[in-house]
């Protein structure tokens, strides 16, 4: 690329980032890719090569490679990022200056930056869902920082599945939704496949042509998403996700500005460079706290962090568990229900129990995920679990209702239907680890004539 070319490129990056007008910045960001498909490079080029740009002409050449490495900040007028754990720190210091987040949110946020560099070394990629419970509590302004800092970001308010899933076949970017509680997930099978099967390297859609034949687009791609509540996403997408809870805040932060996004440049670039040199353990140790999909959502993330420095592992691990030691949205809501009737078996010591007192008993905590009961898959509006729901969820066991009498028979006693524990034993050792019951508190007594 000529010198000339290159200076067009900087002056377009310019226009597509500080530029007022809609139609300015999607006309610049169009040229940009043009020149860069016309002269061999992606996206994942850009930052690198704008911040090689003191290298042109040099020893009589008119190509540009990418900066080395501990040199890229250096040159930009700041401190020259040496290794990983430089790169982490500063992304940390960015975030604090603009967000408020709490210390173990900054530092998830930033390890799933670095992550997006290097996702296709792992098996999976976690999504990063970011919530609300209101508008203005900072949730685009992390998007705009992550598209300046991420690996190939795009940034949208709204994507058809066709148009994902070809989009990821064709550049794998980092894709950045926002508005995600406008998408219409739960209604949504495409959308909801092409976000769900990306989570886990593999995933596929497959497409029939026109002409009879068969086509395969991946949906592996690093994704983050920003909605207000979780109420309109469904349970299995909160399940790939790590969670950031967002909220207003008294304390002033900075604006995200063109000088803002102008001193991101150094840092993208040395994480370009970062990935090319990363030695990562893709099997780092887990917490004991952390199991299934939290620990697989958690496993690229820590990993980074102990490339960055045994304390940024530590504090990683503590993240981890802080965010991610919710069981019901780490396992499968059954597993989840199986445990917390054990629970209730145990708290009262009987052998049998009314189906109308068990889920009477189920949703007595006020946290109780019975309470506020949305559905398998998160696709209903929240209710109090009901008997018949309980029944069509323990249905694949092979767990029934029996009909069941009060323990003292009286003339004008009834029958009930109920559950029986021994019928629970099977699934118990199956599916729940002897530790995992919580206890329930005792009440009435049921059992059979």
């Amino acid at each position: 690329m000529d010198a000339k070319t290159l200076g067009r490129l900087i002056t377009l990056h310019g226009v597509m980032l500080g530029s007022d007008q809609i139609g300015e910045r999607e006309n610049a960001r169009d040229a940009i890719k043009r020149i860069l498909e016309d002269h061999g490079y992606t996206w994942s080029d850009l930052l690198p090569l704008m911040s090689g740009a003191s290298h042109v002409g040099e020893a009589g050449s008119d190509t540009v490679d990418a900066p080395p490495w501990a040199d890229v900040a250096e040159r930009a007028g700041g401190p020259a990022l040496r290794t990983a754990g430089e790169i982490l720190e500063r992304l940390l210091a960015v975030l604090t200056d603009h967000v408020e987040l709490e210390r173990h949110e900054v530092i998830a946020i930033a390890l799933w930056v670095m992550h997006t560099f290097v996702f296709d070394k792992f098996t999976v990629t976690p999504r990063l869902l970011l919530e609300s419970p209101v508008r203005g509590c900072g949730k685009t302004t992390v998007l705009v920082l992550l598209e300046a800092l991420g690996r190939h970001s795009l940034r949208f308010d709204g994507v058809s599945p066709a148009g994902l899933f070809r989009l990821i076949e064709r550049d794998h970017p980092t894709l950045l939704c926002d508005e995600v509680d406008t998408y219409g997930l739960k209604g949504d099978g495409g959308l909801r496949q092409v976000l769900n099967s990306g989570h886990r390297r593999g995933g596929r859609i497959l497409r029939c042509t026109r002409d009879g034949g068969r086509q395969q687009f991946s949906t592996f791609a690093p994704v983050a998403l920003a909605a207000i509540g979780t109420e309109t996403l469904p349970l299995p997408l909160q399940q790939r996700s790590i969670v950031i809870h967002m909220k207003r805040t008294a304390r002033t932060l900075k604006r995200v500005d063109e000088a803002t996004m102008s001193s991101l440049g150094p840092i993208c670039s040395a994480l370009h460079a970062w990935a090319k040199r990363a030695a990562l353990n893709l099997d780092p140790e887990m917490p004991p706290e952390l199991r299934n999909r939290a620990a697989d959502n958690w496993r690229p993330l820590i990993a980074i962090a102990d490339l960055c420095g045994d304390e940024y592992g530590r504090q990683a691990r503590e993240a981890a568990i802080a965010m991610s030691g919710d069981t019901f949205l780490d396992e499968d809501p059954v597993v989840t229900l199986l445990k917390d009737i054990r629970g209730v078996f145990d708290a009262r010591g009987v052998d049998r129990i009314s189906s109308r007192e068990l889920v009477d008993t189920l949703v007595v905590p006020d946290d109780s995920p019975w309470v506020e009961w949305r559905g398998q898959n998160g696709e209903q509006q929240s209710h109090r679990l009901t008997q018949s729901e309980l029944a069509r969820l323990l249905r694949p066991f092979h767990i029934r209702p029996r009909s069941m009498w009060p323990e003292k028979r009286t003339l004008d006693a009834k029958s009930t239907k109920g559950y029986q524990r021994q019928h629970f034993e099977e699934a118990w050792r199956a599916y729940c680890h002897p530790a995992d019951a919580r206890p329930q508190r005792a009440q009435l007594r049921v059992i059979d004539a």
